[in-house]
């Protein structure tokens, strides 16, 4: 949310660009499982890293959505004192 030709933090960007990278996370995920289903046999070790990868994944949308609360509180509370 970069007003103009103000200097500071763009919001807007940082929040496409969080989601633009959730997105393509998320493909990456089920492409793997994806190839892990088609194979004869999933090791230990196979299942370990998707699980890993899961969690950094989750960890990831956990952040963003908490920062879309933010913005959204904060939208909320500027708009109750301006109108």
């Amino acid at each position: 949310m970069n007003v103009g030709n103000a200097p500071g933090l763009d919001l807007g960007k940082m929040f496409q660009t969080g989601v633009d990278s959730l997105g393509d996370k998320g493909k990456a995920l089920q492409d793997k499982m994806g190839t892990l289903m088609q194979q004869e046999q999933v090791s230990p070790e196979q299942m370990l890293q998707l699980q890993f990868e899961m969690g950094q994944y989750n960890a990831t949308l956990e952040a963003l959505s908490s920062v879309t609360k933010s913005m959204t509180d904060m939208l909320k509370s500027l708009s109750q004192r301006t109108g």
